[in-house]
């Protein structure tokens, strides 16, 4: 059965919940520590994204329905609820602090950065100056201490930014850096950036100072067509492929 896993989730035991946008297919699975298959949801609609709510829920965006649906992630997966929203969100990132980062990519609602509380209130919008940003967003991310990440497609490929719009970080890729089709970021505890290339098969890390540090994975460590990442509780990383596979890269392996 084909697949399309654009989004990869890791709890503190190990278990892995992905989310599948195969049009037939559309689901999200959650897999044991051996890689067992263990539970399966459908939505209702195809998702878009979806993130973690501390310690054990998860969040998934519903972009054509205009709905966040809150699914709880221990045990089997199971609906908690459903919230309309008055815009079409398709990126989120959650905080520790009790909000949630969703991106709306383009016209006539966005572009922009909402900010929710975890039961869909509004609390605050960010627009995005489209002249800077020409690209809508593909991907965002928080880190440790709240500083929004947010993966463009255009000439800035990275940029961090506080709650509040200011602007903390910008890299540009340029040719030398070989970043040609970023998909997916990601971050550490020393909000370092990784990024997936789907194009070049590689995972690219960038330094909280908005430096290209190195390439972190490439197809000789085994990775090919990397669509979405995550952090594992034990410092690993997993990552899903364009052919349905789930890697888990060990920490010895990371810098």
């Amino acid at each position: 059965m084909k697949t399309d896993l654009r989004a990869i989730v890791s709890f503190a035991d190990g278990s892995i919940v992905v989310m599948d946008t195969q049009f037939r297919n559309k689901r999200l699975k959650k897999f044991n520590p051996r890689g067992k298959l263990i539970s399966h949801l459908d939505p209702g609609d195809c998702p878009a994204s979806m993130a973690l709510i501390p310690d054990s829920d998860l969040v998934v965006s519903l972009p054509t329905a205009k709905e966040l649906v809150l699914v709880s992630g221990a045990g089997t997966l199971v609906v908690k609820a459903h919230i309309s929203t008055s815009k079409s969100y398709f990126s989120l990132a959650t905080s520790t602090d009790g909000y949630i980062a969703a991106v709306v990519p383009a016209p006539p609602e966005g572009p922009c950065i909402d900010l929710l509380s975890f039961t869909g209130e509004l609390l605050h919008s960010l627009p995005l100056d489209r002249i800077r940003f020409p690209s809508p967003p593909k991907d965002i991310t928080l880190t440790h201490c709240g500083l929004m990440y947010i993966l463009f497609g255009g000439k800035e490929t990275l940029v961090g930014m506080t709650t509040q719009g200011d602007i903390t970080l910008s890299f540009s890729a340029s040719v030398q850096h070989g970043v040609r089709r970023p998909t997916c970021v990601e971050c550490d505890d020393l909000d370092n950036a990784f990024i997936t290339d789907v194009e070049t098969n590689k995972i690219h890390m960038i330094t909280a100072a908005g430096q290209y540090h190195s390439t972190l994975l490439t197809k000789q460590d085994g990775l090919k067509d990397p669509k979405a990442l995550c952090r594992m509780e034990e410092g690993g990383l997993a990552v899903t492929q364009g052919n349905g596979d789930i890697k888990i890269f060990v920490t010895s392996s990371l810098p």
